[in-house]
């Protein structure tokens, strides 16, 4: 019997790989995971509520990959969904499927790459009630197992009690149409979701869109996508029905006018003589003029105004957005620099110093502003990476991505220079001026320097973490190497 899965109690995961450092980019995965996941959590249509759906961009690595996908699977507990998309790779001798990200190495998938296997096991250890695995990658198949006939042997099936549909056979590849938004399987998925069933009064479930897909990939002559379900999984309503509209409220009948009453037949009647019956004539003016058709004046065209592209508004609130949370973030050190200092001046100065009173509300009203701010920023964090925070580099495309990545590296090693050298000059400007002076001056000296020094050094490990992160090398080649692309117009 078909069934709607509990908002509050199910959970999703959407993992797709657009960005490869070995493999051609696949730009339509990111829109796919945008428009997915606005979709599920449609508030008139979606079965999911927007907290409980992830999305998972171009994992780095595959340990983020199955990170994240093992955060996910343990928190549900009515309906557990996961979707990938990305390249897919085949082993040369086994049967195996690799799914891929963003550092894959396709001559070392078994080092670089997922093992469908760990997907599966994750998946069975999640105490959800019902599962569904959609799979948009070549050679999808494979995760069904070995077919023969056109049928799916039971005993081989890769995810036990759970739906999967994979949108092509273990020997065919999976395509993403050049200039198309979404890649071609998915993008018949959201038709699905946004509209519904194909079949009037029936609900969006697992097997109906299976069979809607199905139709339509073959009618565009692509390959044909696999389902395997156990239990009830078939059953599981992917789309709510939208509340119908209300219906107007009845129109009250007219008041029957009064019927006039008849008048009397006087039999038998008189009739008129011919002489005396009147002739009707034309008007004077439709005998000397013709006919003139009416011109009726036709309106102007709308005129068309040019609309400035979105992406300009969008790159404008990433980078205005990118700008608010570093000052937060320079505003939250130099709190903390003070605060240190403050507590330093403190110490080497003892209570009996008059400045006391100051170095000591220095310390405690710098340390709380610093563990405020860090607060906020620490959230922040957390709520981009559930859903998939917007910078300037993916407002701007793939074209621009790398030098927009080399310009904010070449600021980053700009910054860690000059922090690097204002510290080292700033300790000796400090010592003299501590040395020649005395008393509450010295002490505020003091605190200053110690308050610089600290601001500049959490400036210099901050770019140097972040120049660490983009240059480390993954599998003996550097991460921020240009490496030649080809054709991405098939998704393999």
């Amino acid at each position: 019997m078909p069934a709607l899965p509990e908002r509050d109690l199910s959970r999703a995961v959407l993992i797709g790989t657009s960005q490869f450092d070995r493999l051609p980019d696949l730009p339509a995965v990111r829109n796919n995971l945008t428009e997915l996941s606005r979709s599920l959590t449609d508030p008139s249509s979606g079965i999911l509520s927007e907290d409980n759906c992830s999305i998972v961009d171009s994992p780095e690595t595959t340990v983020r990959f199955l990170r994240r996908l093992r955060s996910v699977a343990m928190q549900a507990e009515d309906l557990l969904l996961v979707y990938y998309a990305g390249h897919g790779l085949r082993h040369e001798t086994r049967d195996q499927l690799y799914l891929t990200v963003q550092d894959t190495d396709p001559e070392e998938p078994e080092a670089t790459a997922v093992r469908f296997e760990s997907v599966r096991e994750l998946i069975e250890s999640s105490p959800a009630r019902t599962r569904l695995l959609i799979l948009d990658c070549c050679y999808s198949g494979l995760a069904l197992g070995a077919m023969s006939s056109g049928a799916i042997d039971p005993r081989e099936v890769a995810v036990g009690g759970t739906a999967v549909i994979t949108s092509s056979p273990r020997n065919k590849i999976s395509h993403s149409p050049p200039g198309q938004q979404f890649t071609a399987f998915t993008g018949e998925f959201i038709s699905l979701l946004r509209n519904g069933s194909r079949i009037p009064g029936e609900p969006l479930t697992v097997r109906t869109a299976f069979l809607s897909l199905q139709a339509a990939m073959a009618m565009r002559d692509l390959p044909e996508p696999k389902l395997k379900n156990t239990d009830t999984g078939s059953d599981l309503i992917l789309r709510r029905s939208p509340p119908p509209p209300p219906a107007p409220p009845p129109t009250p009948p007219a008041p029957e006018a009064p019927k006039a009453a008849p008048k009397p037949v006087v039999w038998p009647q008189p009739r008129p003589s011919p002489e005396l019956m009147p002739v009707r004539q034309a008007p004077l003016i439709d005998v000397l003029l013709p006919t003139v058709p009416t011109l009726r004046p036709v309106a102007p065209p709308p005129v068309q105004h040019a609309q400035r592209p979105k992406i300009f508004k969008r790159l404008i609130g990433a980078l205005l957005a990118d700008s608010g949370w570093l000052l937060l973030w320079v505003v939250c050190a130099l709190a903390a620099s003070y605060g240190i200092g403050g507590f330093v001046a403190v110490l080497a100065n003892g209570s009996s110093v008059p400045s006391f009173g100051s170095d000591l509300g220095t310390g405690i009203g710098g340390t709380a502003v610093a563990a405020v701010i860090g607060i906020v920023l620490w959230k922040r964090s957390l709520r981009l990476r559930r859903r998939g925070g917007q910078s300037p580099e993916r407002v701007l495309g793939p074209s621009f991505e790398r030098i927009f990545a080399k310009v904010r590296t070449s600021v980053l090693i700009a910054v860690a220079v000059l922090c690097a050298l204002t510290g080292a000059i700033g300790p000796t400007a400090g010592t003299t001026a501590t040395t020649s002076n005395t008393g509450p001056q010295s002490l505020s000296t003091l605190a200053t320097t110690v308050a610089v020094e600290c601001f500049f050094a959490w400036g210099l490990l901050a770019c140097g973490y972040t120049l660490y992160r983009r240059w480390r090398p993954r599998n003996g080649v550097v991460a921020l190497a240009d490496t030649p692309l080809t054709d991405p117009q098939v998704q393999s």
